[in-house]
């Protein structure tokens, strides 16, 4: 996938700080707020609740449990992961799955369809081309003919599920589920939480977040959207979330510099190059988090214009934030609307 930066940080009169910095997991309390925290999945984790809803120490547990389970299951950094499996395998061998990696794919099928294929997870070898990836940073843009060859390895068309089966019919198919998993997760705590009894609750994973009920002030929990600059922290605008996820993609002035041109980050894999366009970043709101991260994906890749109008016929609550020069303004749709 695309590398993707989010900005949603914290909840505003509640918590004020980021979790990130903690290496170990943490249990805090505020006025009639209970905080769990700690890192998972590469990124930190928070789960904010009223201190009376059960016994925090076991749910603790209960959350490293679950992130631990998505991460052994759908990491690319894990040899044994399932889709390090599927990465490794040859064409057409068949990989069993588990029925949470197989729900994630076939959502990430889903809104690559729904999208015209802007959201790819089977983008990695053009990040890895363009200097982006783990190989770093190039002297010079990729030619034509580079870029072409690299498509040929992707494709979510060549990537096959049947059962408890996954398979791929395009030699060294490869798929990262980074920009869609995060999202999987927090719905995954999200369930624990309404599986062990509380049943108001704010999850933020990395700045993928879940609400539900409200606050111990008895209001809509309140949460950041951070302005998208790499040189300040703050609040670009506040919403309120009751039952929805929430997730943020933006550009945060990642680029890299090849042959005296300026590149985004940002890669449309339908054309094999990075966008050209103002978007900084975008917001989505959504029924889970799953969905949230991975349209704030694709509409990243659409850019202000495309972007908004596809949000606008598919009802999707979108908040665009949008660079000329050295300013910022803003776009929503109206499903936007409700909660600003």
């Amino acid at each position: 996938m695309i590398k993707r930066r989010t900005f949603l940080v914290g909840t505003m009169g509640v918590v004020s700080g980021i979790a990130s910095g903690l290496s170990t997991p943490a249990v805090a309390k505020a006025t009639g707020l209970a905080t769990l925290s700690g890192e998972s999945m590469g990124t930190y984790y928070r789960i904010l609740f009223p201190d009376d809803a059960g016994t925090v120490g076991s749910l603790q547990l209960n959350a490293l449990g679950t992130l631990a389970e998505v991460d052994r299951l759908m990491s690319t950094y894990q040899p044994d992961s399932e889709l390090s499996k599927f990465n490794s395998a040859d064409m057409n061998s068949p990989v069993t799955i588990s029925d949470h990696t197989r729900k994630v794919i076939e959502e990430a099928r889903r809104v690559n369809n729904l999208t015209s294929g802007a959201f790819d997870a089977t983008i990695g070898p053009l990040v890895e081309l363009w200097g982006f990836g783990a190989s770093g940073r190039r002297l010079a843009p990729p030619t034509t003919v580079e870029i072409s060859q690299t498509a040929r390895r992707m494709g979510m068309d060549a990537l096959m599920l049947e059962g408890p089966e996954i398979w791929k019919t395009r030699p060294q198919l490869a798929v990262d589920l980074s920009g869609i998993a995060k999202g999987y997760a927090v719905d995954q705590l999200s369930e624990m939480l309404d599986a062990r009894g509380v049943h108001s609750y704010l999850v933020d994973l990395g700045g993928e977040l879940r609400a539900k009920g409200y606050s111990p002030d008895g209001r809509p929990w309140r949460v950041g959207i951070e302005r998208p600059e790499r040189s300040q922290r703050a609040v670009h605008r506040i919403v309120e979330l009751n039952d929805r996820a929430v997730a943020t993609s933006g550009d945060y002035r990642n680029f890299i510099r090849q042959g005296g041109q300026i590149f985004s980050h940002v890669i449309d894999p339908r054309i094999g190059r990075p966008v050209a366009h103002s978007l900084a970043s975008v917001t989505v709101i959504a029924q889970d988090a799953m969905t949230a991260d991975a349209l704030s994906t694709a509409l990243m890749v659409m850019g202000p214009d495309e972007g908004l109008a596809f949000a606008q016929r598919q009802g999707i609550a979108a908040y665009f934030v949008i660079r000329d020069r050295n300013r910022l303004f803003d776009r929503y749709t109206a499903n936007f609307k409700p909660f600003v």
